[in-house]
């Protein structure tokens, strides 16, 4: 598998665990953007933009969505690069909303989505 900046290469824990062939952390393309492991070398796998965890993938599929009050155009574009596909994050008259298959739902900080569903 390659990987390029243009690609949304990683949205899985599998994907996430092959990108950083067995480093700690590892950059992703972008600025101030590390793909890393939560606690050690196991575990929950995090996207870190800044010092908050926006996309945390877990190993039985659980996606969990943060962003720590930082409601930004760039946060948001960030989690949408690498939320399970079939999601995204969209704004409206500024609040901001999940699609999922079952619609729309309030966006709220903490909110898990799961892969492939």
């Amino acid at each position: 598998m390659s990987y390029t900046t243009r690609d949304r290469f990683i949205s899985t824990y599998t994907e996430a665990e092959a990108y950083l062939g067995g480093r700690h952390e590892r950059r992703l393309p972008g600025v101030a953007t590390v793909l890393h492991y939560v606690t050690g070398k196991a575990g929950p796998i995090a996207v870190r933009y800044h010092y908050t965890d926006v996309v945390t993938f877990t190993e039985n599929g659980v996606v969990t969505l943060d962003t720590e009050g930082y409601t930004t155009v760039t946060t948001k574009a960030w989690i949408n690069q690498y939320i399970p596909a079939g999601y995204y994050v969209f704004q409206e008259h500024y609040a901001w909303y999940l699609h999922c298959r079952f619609g729309n739902v309030d966006f709220e900080d903490g909110m898990a989505v799961m892969e492939g569903k």
